[in-house]
């Protein structure tokens, strides 16, 4: 069994904290999601790490700042040992993608816990995969549209809301 320990920062506090929100596993130990980060960082490639990089700086210069959490100041973890040859392959891939002679557990963790929190968006975005548009849509399907519309609040939905927001005014008159 790897036990990994590293100083931590507001950038893994700030991830974790994100994390936390989407992540609906019962074992909610920061072991727990690390491990479960691996599992998904499993079949990364080259650029997919090279594009995590460019994210996570993107995070620390952009989004960090609006994030008030606090910081512990370490933080460790035991990686399951059938996780383990796992790890030791994913940090290969990160040092070949990204042209590091060493790889810090600190810039590691944060990696990984970004991967694990893209996966986590993508699949809350996913939950109830919509059906082919031929099909009628039933009353739940509606709902579980107009949220996820509304759960989005991208811009380009606002015409789509007003137009919603319009037909059920209507509808009760």
């Amino acid at each position: 069994m790897i036990k990994k320990s590293w100083k931590s920062n507001k950038c893994h506090a700030a991830l974790e904290y994100l994390i936390d929100e989407l992540d609906r596993h019962p074992d909610t130990s920061r072991p727990g999601k690390v491990n479960r980060a691996i599992v998904k960082a499993k079949n990364l490639s080259d650029e997919e790490w090279r594009k995590l990089s460019k994210e996570l700086k993107l995070f620390k210069n952009n989004d960090l700042s609006q994030i008030d959490v606090q910081t512990p100041t370490a933080m460790q973890v035991k990686i399951e040992e059938e996780l383990e040859s796992d790890l030791g392959i994913i940090e290969e891939n990160i040092k070949r993608a990204l042209e590091l002679q060493t790889l810090q557990t600190q810039y590691e963790i944060q990696l990984l816990w970004l991967n694990y929190l893209n996966c986590l968006k993508e699949e809350s975005m996913n939950v109830g995969e919509s059906k082919p548009k031929e099909e009628n849509l039933t009353g739940p399907d509606i709902v579980k549209r107009i949220v996820k519309i509304m759960l989005l609040n991208r811009d380009k939905d606002k015409d789509v809301l007003e137009k919603i927001k319009n037909i059920l005014l209507e509808w009760e008159e």
